[in-house]
C-alpha cells in the first residue's frame, strides 16, 4: 500500500512537471508568423508553466508580458500575463494560427496597432483582438491622447476612443469606425490606411475646444463651421486635408 502511494505521488509530480519540461524542449518556438520566447520559467500551479518574462512576436510586431502563466489544452494554448499595469488573456487554436487576445487596462502604446508611421497613440485599452491571418480589433481606450503630422505633431487628449477595424496580412488597415470623445475634440471617422501608409479617411469634427481650434485650423480643418467633414489623403508621414 505504501509503495502504491509513493508511486501515485510520483506520477502526480511527473504530470505537474511535464508542461515545464516540454517548454524547455519547445521554446523558443518559431513559425513564419509567430515567435515565442520565455525567460525565468518554472512549473505553474495547478498545471502549466510560469515565466517571469514572455516575449512574443506576431507578424514581426513585438509584445512583452511579465509574470505570465501559459498551458496547453487539446484545443490550443491558453495564456495570461501583465503588460505594465494591465492584463492580457490569450487563447489560440491547436496550430497557433488563429485565436484572440482580451485586454484589460493595457497601455495602447504597447500594442503594434499604435506603431503606424506618423501616428502616435496612448491610453489605457480594453477590448478584444482576434486574429486568423487578418487581425480584427475592437478597442475602448480611456484617458489617452493621439497625435499625427496632420495635427502638426500635437498630442490631442481624449476621454474615450472607440476603435473598430481590421488589419490585413499585408499590414493595411480597414477602419470600420472610430469615435473620439473630448474635450478638447469630439470626432468620428472611418476609412483605410494602406500598407505603404497611404491614407483614405473621412473624418467629422463635431466639437472643438477654442484652445486647440487654432492649431487644427492651421492644419486645414474648418473648425469655425462645425460639424466639419474633411477627407484626409496623402500618407501617414505627409497627410493632406482635402
Amino acid at each position: 500500500m505504501h509503495k502504491l502511494a509513493v508511486f501515485g505521488v510520483g506520477l502526480l509530480v511527473l504530470v505537474w512537471l511535464s508542461p515545464w519540461v516540454a517548454s524547455q524542449l519547445l521554446l523558443p518556438y518559431e513559425s513564419p508568423q509567430l515567435r515565442v520566447e520565455a525567460s525565468g520559467t518554472s512549473p505553474g500551479w495547478p498545471l502549466g508553466v510560469r515565466a517571469k518574462q514572455l516575449d512574443i512576436q506576431y507578424q514581426g510586431a513585438p509584445l512583452q508580458l511579465k509574470d505570465a502563466h501559459f498551458y496547453w489544452v487539446p484545443a490550443g494554448l491558453r495564456m495570461n500575463g501583465q503588460v505594465d499595469d494591465g492584463n492580457l488573456l490569450a487563447m489560440t487554436d491547436s496550430t497557433l494560427s488563429s485565436g484572440f487576445l482580451q485586454l484589460k487596462q493595457v497601455p495602447l502604446e504597447k500594442l503594434p496597432i499604435a506603431s503606424l508611421s506618423g501616428i502616435g497613440a496612448k491610453g489605457s485599452a480594453d477590448g478584444v483582438i482576434r486574429y486568423n491571418g487578418s487581425v480584427d480589433t475592437e478597442l475602448w481606450v480611456n484617458q489617452g491622447s493621439i497625435s499625427s503630422r496632420m495635427m502638426m505633431g500635437l498630442g490631442i487628449g481624449f476621454k474615450l476612443l472607440v476603435l473598430k477595424g481590421v488589419q490585413a496580412i499585408d499590414g493595411s488597415w480597414d477602419i470600420e469606425s472610430m469615435q473620439m470623445q473630448g474635450p478638447p475634440v469630439t470626432m468620428n471617422g472611418a476609412g483605410k490606411i494602406a500598407s505603404n501608409g497611404a491614407l483614405d479617411l473621412d473624418l467629422t469634427f463635431e466639437e472643438v475646444d477654442p484652445t486647440i481650434g487654432q492649431f487644427l485650423s492651421m492644419a486645414g480643418i474648418p473648425v469655425n463651421n462645425l460639424p466639419a467633414q474633411v477627407h484626409v489623403g496623402g500618407t501617414t508621414s505627409s497627410p493632406r486635408i482635402q
